[in-house]
This record gives structure tokens, C-alpha cells and sequence, in this order.
């Protein structure tokens, strides 16, 4: 898989929020035309976005377009526009996604025209979070699952603003998104935006349950999800010398600086050394 660590959402109507996030920190820059952008303001936002990915075809990061909700007439007419434009985005973040058959409505959508495009769902349901396993095998075009926490409080009747615990349905979304062998996304700190240290408690309880990545709203989240993501100096070397001290036994199985080491540790820990080496 890539390594796509922060996901910075900016609203599609925001010329300058885009311009300033594609060349940010940021791997993943998510041009928004949902839940950031009025309803007023909507039709142009899906104008600006068509505009922004012809003027950004040449570009470092990936960026994607979380559209409509795939329900509706709008979010429909979102796919289609992005379908049929002469430049499209690396992924579609597809909101509220309900069960696995939403997912490939989109995907026939984007069949239709043979458009290059992967998919992002977002878990914002707890049914959905039952499904998650389906929803993630629906289709080739899946690239990862994102953990949509801040409605899934809402829909669940939690507090939104208070620290609750997640790591139930943040066990469940990992395993399914891993499952499928595809990226597994944390939700972004919306209730302490500013807070350095909160975002980054949540990046290593969601590292910690196996998360590839983490959304976020500022660059400076980016930069922190980032840090959380990509392996320490210390964690590489540690790898190196493991790894060197094994292949110079002859042994299925071997102490290593006190810990035992097989083939399967070695495996995980040439995994980090090359996603450091990715992530710079």
C-alpha cells in the first residue's frame, strides 16, 4: 500500500484553504463538498473543485473529493461531474455510507466511464460499522476506511466534545479495512483543533490498533499525524539490527535483544523500515 499518514480536509469552496493544502505537509489533500460547504454555496464548490484539479494535474500529494452523500440527487451529480471531467482526483471519500450496495452504485457510476478513480468510504453508522467487513470488499476501487467518529457519537447518542472511549468500534473498522488490505483512516480532531498534544494522543491510540493514518483539519495536525505515523529513528535502527541479527542465524527462531524472533516479526519489522524509507 501507499503511505498515505494524514488526510487534511479543506472546504471545495475555499480557493485559497485548497491552494495553500495541495504542496502542504499533508499526503492526502480532501477537496470537500459536503458537510464544510453551505448549501448555498455547493454548486459552485463542485464548479472550483473541477477547476482546481485541472490547474493541480501535475501534483506531489494525492488528492481526493469527498462528495454528496451518494443518496442523494447532489451527491449523484457530484460522481458524474468528477466522472466525466478531463482531470480526476486519486480518490472519492464517499459520506455515510450505509451498506456495501451504495459503494458500488458509485462504482458502476465510474465503470460507465471507465474513470481511474479509488474509493473512501466513510463509517459513520454503527450498522454501518457491522457491514464494514462488506463494504470493504465491494470493490477493487477500495483504497481504505475512514472512521467518521465525530456522527458515529452523534448517532450513537455520545458525547461529541468529551473524550469517550472508541476503542470498540475503532477495533472493528482496523480489523475490516485490514482485513481487505486496504488503509484504515482515523477520524480528525474536531474538539480540540489546536490542541498539538490531543491530536496526537489520538494518532497513537488509533497507531496502536493497527490505523495507517489519521485525518485532520489543519496542516498543523498534518505535521503531527505525520510525526505519529512514520517510524523513529530509533524504531528503524532497532529493525536493522534485528532483522541483520536474524539472517545471520540459522534458526526458525531466535533471541534478539531479549525478545523472540521469527519470520513473522521479521517480516513486520522490514515493513517499517521501508514504510520510513516512503515516508522520508
Amino acid at each position: 500500500m501507499s503511505v498515505d499518514r494524514s488526510y487534511l480536509f479543506v472546504p471545495g469552496s475555499d480557493a485559497d484553504g485548497v491552494a495553500e493544502a495541495i504542496g502542504s505537509v499533508a499526503d492526502v489533500v480532501i477537496v470537500d463538498l459536503e458537510d464544510t460547504v453551505s448549501p448555498d454555496a455547493k454548486a459552485a464548490a463542485r464548479t472550483r473543485t473541477l477547476e482546481t484539479l485541472t490547474d493541480h494535474d501535475e501534483r506531489s500529494q494525492r488528492l481526493a473529493v469527498r462528495v454528496n452523500g451518494v443518496d442523494t440527487e447532489r451527491g449523484i451529480e457530484d460522481v458524474r461531474a468528477i466522472a466525466t471531467a478531463d482531470v480526476r482526483p486519486d480518490l472519492l471519500l464517499l459520506p455515510d455510507v450505509r451498506d456495501a450496495s451504495e459503494v458500488r452504485l458509485v462504482d458502476d457510476v465510474l465503470n460507465e466511464y471507465d474513470a481511474g478513480v479509488g474509493l473512501h468510504p466513510l463509517i459513520e453508522k454503527p450498522s454501518a460499522l457491522f457491514d464494514a467487513q462488506g463494504i470493504a470488499r465491494v470493490s477493487e476501487r477500495l483504497h481504505g476506511l475512514m472512521f467518521a467518529a465525530i456522527d458515529f457519537q452523534m448517532n450513537m447518542g455520545m458525547s461529541i466534545l468529551d473524550e469517550t472511549d472508541l476503542s470498540v468500534p475503532r477495533f472493528l473498522l482496523s480489523m475490516a479495512a485490514n482485513g481487505a488490505g486496504i488503509h484504515a483512516v482515523d477520524k480528525p480532531n474536531l474538539a480540540a483543533v489546536h490542541d498539538e498534544e490531543r491530536t496526537r494522543a489520538e494518532a497513537r491510540a488509533a497507531k496502536a490498533v493497527g490505523f495507517d493514518g489519521k485525518a485532520a483539519m489543519t496542516t498543523e495536525q498534518a505535521a503531527v499525524i505525520n510525526d505519529v505515523f512514520t517510524p523513529s529513528a530509533e524504531e528503524v535502527a532497532r529493525a536493522k539490527r534485528v532483522i541483520e541479527a536474524f539472517e545471520a542465524t540459522e534458526e526458525g527462531v531466535a533471541v534478539i535483544e531479549g525478545a523472540a524472533v521469527d519470520k513473522p516479526v521479521v517480516d513486520q519489522l522490514r515493513a517499517l523500515v521501508d514504510r520510513a524509507e516512503s515516508g522520508g
